[in-house]
């Protein structure tokens, strides 16, 4: 049996976000409230699983090999979890416009792109052993195929999303504010 890519299998969780993320953008931009708020809490669910495992399994030993980078990359979680609850008593509260849920997006795809820069590349080499445990915490294997549109990178720009082709932050830089 292929031993499991942990990369891989992060960014796979990365472009099921991404996803989740463009049908909550589209359901901003067609006013459509109710389905707003039920993906909006899927988002919220599936957004803290993923901050979990990065923090309970990679950034422990990532801290080892660079603790300014983890500490901003824990920041950045805190900022973006603050965030999403501040919007998400907006949505519950049907008061959030569409461009104010587009640039919560957009920061959520420049973070998830400086972690494949920073985190992901390291991590499929030192922590190899450690894929499985990702995995059962992610809810199992996944494999690219598994992901409608699997050949996306974290922060693919799509026609017609506007900031969306923006260029991903580099290792050194912190993922633009909206």
């Amino acid at each position: 049996m292929k031993p499991i890519d942990l990369r891989e299998l992060l960014l796979v969780d990365h472009r099921r976000l991404e996803q989740l993320s463009e049908q909550l953008q589209d359901a901003f931009d067609a006013d459509a409230r109710e389905d707003t708020q039920a993906l909006w809490t899927e988002l919220e669910r599936r957004l803290e699983a993923h901050f979990k495992v990065e923090e309970r399994l990679l950034f422990p030993r990532f801290g080892n090999l660079d603790a300014t980078e983890t500490r901003a990359l824990s920041a950045e979680h805190r900022l973006l979890r603050e965030r999403l609850a501040e919007l998400g008593v907006g949505v519950d509260l049907k008061a959030v416009r569409a461009d104010v849920a587009r640039g919560f997006l957009d920061m959520l795809r420049a973070h998830a792109a400086r972690e494949d820069v920073l985190l992901y590349r390291w991590a499929n080499e030192a922590l190899a052993e450690e894929a499985g445990q990702v995995a059962d915490a992610l809810g199992g294997p996944v494999t690219p195929s598994g992901v409608e549109g699997a050949a996306l990178s974290p922060a693919a720009p799509r026609a017609g999303r506007g900031s969306r082709d923006r260029a991903a932050p580099t290792a050194g830089q912190a993922p633009r504010r909206a």
